[in-house]
């Protein structure tokens, strides 16, 4: 007769076999999941506790597709990058190569166009100190913070009058 201990052995040895066979059969976890009737939760458990070797397959492809060259895939990224270049340039209007050489004044927009922020750059042109500003802009709604960050922020703008 065979004892407890031995059985609970012969238990878990079938499992993971059961387990390695489905890994070795190239199902992924979410399929084999589901053959076995447990959640994917559980499997990874089991998977990670028992260091079964699982061979990684992309998800929603096929078998015959997963099998792309690299050739094939760098070419893939290839054209997918030339087409967002597009799409950039189409909606910017300008390339980037093209920002970089900007002049200084060149206004691309976002946060410098906040007026709050061309006004505290202004007043630091004009030889204002940092609390007469963040006085000036605390009259406005922006907090100490916000003007001092503003000032660190676009600090290679303001040069001081000699």
């Amino acid at each position: 007769m065979e004892k407890w201990w031995e059985m609970t052995l012969r238990h878990k040895q079938e499992r993971l076999d059961l387990v390695q066979s489905l890994a070795n059969s190239l199902h992924t976890q979410t399929e084999a999941a589901k053959i076995l009737d447990i959640s994917i939760t559980n499997l990874n458990n089991f998977i990670q506790r028992n260091n079964v070797d699982w061979p990684v397959i992309q998800q929603g492809r096929t078998k015959q597709q997963s099998n792309v060259t690299e050739d094939k895939l760098r070419e893939a990224m290839l054209e997918d990058a030339k087409v967002i270049r597009k799409r950039i340039r189409a909606r910017d209007g300008i390339t980037k190569h093209m920002k970089q050489h900007m002049t200084a004044n060149y206004n691309p927009g976002g946060r410098e166009a906040k007026p709050e922020t061309l006004e505290i750059i202004r007043l630091a042109r004009e030889g204002e100190d940092k609390n007469t500003i963040c006085r000036r802009m605390s009259m406005r709604g922006y907090s100490r913070r916000q003007t001092l960050e503003v000032l660190s922020r676009h600090s290679e703008k303001i040069v001081r009058p000699a």
